[in-house]
This record gives C-alpha cells, structure tokens and sequence, in this order.
C-alpha cells in the first residue's frame, strides 16, 4: 500500500490537474493498488527488513509484503485489522543482543500496565526470555489507543489488502510492543497516515 500510495502522491505533484475529483482520485489509487498486485514489488521483504520489538527480533512470515504499525484498531477506512487478524503460527524469535533461538508457544503471561496489577507486598516479577517472547507474540490484548502498545501486522500485498478490506481474509499478527525498531537493507516506500516517500536503507 506505501508503494501505491507513493506512485499516486509522484502522480499528484507532477500532475495536479488530474486530481479534481474524489472519485478519480480514489480511481487513480485503485489502479496504482492493481498494479502493484500484479508486480508485487515487496517480494522477500522478510529477508530486507528486520524487526525489533521490545529488544526481541521478531521474524516476519516468509509471504509478508509489509508491516504496518497500528495504534487503534482501524486501516484502509475503517477494517479492524488487530481484532479480526490470525494470531502467528509457531515460530522462533531471538534477542539482538544474546543471538538466542528458541520457539514461541500459545501461553500468554500478563502485561503489569497498571500498579493496581501488583499485590502491595508482592515485587514485579523479572521475565525470563521465554517469558518475554511468549508476551510480545501472544496477541492476546485488545487493540487500544490508551495502553501504550504498539499493535503490528503483517500483509501479504496489495491483492491481500483488498480482500481483507471486504473481509476475505485476515491480517497476520506479529506483536504487541512498547518499543520497535526497523531496520532496512534496501530502499523502499513507506507511509505514514497516508503520507509516503521512499525510505533509504
């Protein structure tokens, strides 16, 4: 979706006369997101793109063309990407630092995001590694704009996009974090709230 969006906003500065409608304009976007399905120009993007969250790389679906950071439950008009997506398959996580392996089970540990969470005698409870992975990848949390967590997904195209728009298919969920770092090996388009440009490595 950053790549269409991006050839629709080079499409606008060089050519604002043609943008004098709602209509053509969302036309325009169509045929920018067609095209983009038809080249899928983000292939192997797992293998460009590392992702940190909370300090864990968190390894993106060998099919994933993007990854999209939410903060409320709402993309492309309105789709609830958080509460509708497929939780992730069983798959391994390691730390940037200690370069540790291990695989991401389905038990979920509690976040303490509030103080009433901790009894009055009772000190906050150190996670181990596994612990804190099991956390990150258990998307059990609602999405919310009030809890300080990052919701992220991940999506398999622009043809993928559309059919979870009419509501065909389902993001994948990756996390919930406090904190993300991405890092690029490779130029590519990226957008925020609609707003795209081509993000060097």
């Amino acid at each position: 979706d950053a790549q269409a969006a991006l050839q629709v906003h080079n499409l606008r500065e060089s050519k604002p006369k043609l943008f004098f409608s709602r209509f053509f304009n969302k036309a325009y976007y169509a045929l920018a997101g067609g095209e983009e399905a038809i080249k899928n120009s983000c292939t192997n993007i797992s293998e460009q793109i590392t992702l940190v969250a909370d300090g864990i790389e968190i390894p993106l679906p060998p099919d994933s063309q993007g990854i999209i950071f939410l903060n409320i439950d709402s993309y492309t008009g309105g789709v609830p990407m958080w509460s509708n997506g497929q939780k992730p398959r069983r798959r391994k996580a390691r730390t940037k630092s200690e370069g540790n392996i291990l695989h991401s089970g389905s038990k979920s540990f509690p976040r303490n995001d509030s103080i009433e969470d901790l009894t009055e005698y009772e000190a906050p409870k150190e996670l181990s590694f596994e612990e804190k992975v099991a956390s990150l990848t258990a998307c059990d949390n609602p999405s919310s704009c009030q809890d300080g967590l990052l919701d992220v997904v991940s999506v398999r195209g622009a043809f993928h996009l559309g059919q979870i728009r009419v509501g065909l298919s389902s993001a994948d969920l990756l996390c919930q974090c406090r904190e993300a770092t991405v890092t690029l090996k490779k130029r590519v388009a990226v957008q925020i709230d609609g707003e795209p440009w081509r993000q060097a490595q």
